[in-house]
């Protein structure tokens, strides 16, 4: 199947969208378990007597954990791709078919 130049066009934009979308969305998500790493390791020194204590109960791998959730970031990426593109073949159909019933002579 060859692809015409606007077909490549929104072929190149998807698969930036995807990437960058994807990144964007785990970017919010390693920040926020960074946020909850530093708020859960400030309660901990407010409330421990010593610093090692802390830091074993503490982890940033724990947050990562608490925080990520996989199926948010193929969401965002993948979704709005696969909306943009129903959106613009159903366009195209709709006018394409306006089209044919205006080409047609009346009887």
């Amino acid at each position: 199947m060859r692809l015409n130049g606007w077909q490549r066009i929104g072929l190149v934009l998807s698969v930036l969208w995807a990437l960058g979308a994807g990144m964007h969305e785990r970017n919010k998500q390693v920040y926020a378990a960074h946020e909850l790493f530093q708020s859960q390791y400030r309660m901990c020194l407010e409330q421990a007597d010593a610093v090692k204590n802390c830091h074993d109960n503490v982890s940033l791998q724990v947050a990562m954990d608490d925080t990520a959730y996989w199926p948010d970031v193929a969401f965002y990426a993948f979704g709005p791709v696969i909306a943009g593109w129903l959106v613009v073949l159903i366009t195209l159909r709709t006018f394409r078919w306006v089209s044919v019933g205006f080409s047609k002579k009346h009887e």
